[in-house]
């Protein structure tokens, strides 16, 4: 089997890239593919370039190890802490998806206006964003007592069922309102 480039002629055995479809998988096939890559480019004297290959190889076990602690922990600071260090790594996605679910829960453990407010701001397509606002929906109910309360409720969570139930009471209100005018000007 003849092979025309300098890598292949140091070792032309080929690699299967299909037996590698987790992220574990891909990491030892990129390492075993560099580890070749950097064989090759010792014998043939290219170093720097040996080097380079053997920089890339460090990074990405770094990256693998740093995104396997995010994994095991699953905390907010890991997840912060990986996308600082890696902002263009290969589990980036997989990290903001971690970091989203968590910044959810922290929302849902405070149960209060200012953190269903914060994981918006962060997230205004994320996942649970029909969630927060139907929370959110449910805080202003439970305090609401004026006319302007159930107005604001109407207006900002239009399409959730508690702003059905805040248009009730303001059309109850409204028309209490409506009686008590009339009652005062007999």
């Amino acid at each position: 089997m003849g092979c025309s480039s300098p890598v292949s002629t140091v070792n032309c055995q080929p690699i299967s890239v299909s037996a590698h479809s987790d992220s574990a998988g891909r990491l030892k096939f990129l390492l075993e593919v560099l580890a070749r890559l950097f064989y090759a480019a010792v014998v043939h004297r290219h170093f720097f370039l040996a080097i380079i290959i053997w920089i890339a190889g460090i990074s990405m076990g770094c990256e693998a190890s740093y995104y396997g602690s995010v994994q095991s922990s699953q905390t907010v600071d890991a997840c912060r802490r990986y996308l600082a260090r890696y902002p263009m790594g290969q589990h980036v996605s997989e990290v903001r998806e971690i970091l989203e679910k968590r910044t959810f829960d922290r929302a849902k453990r405070a149960d209060t206006p200012l953190g269903y407010w914060g994981y918006l701001r962060r997230y205004p397509k994320g996942q649970f964003v029909g969630a927060s606002r139907q929370r959110l929906a449910t805080l202003a109910m439970a305090r609401a007592s004026t006319v302007a309360d159930y107005r604001l409720i109407v207006e900002r969570y239009r399409g959730e069922s508690e702003a059905d139930k805040a248009k009730k009471k303001l059309a109850s209100a409204l028309a209490n309102d409506v009686l008590k005018a009339g009652n005062s000007a007999e």
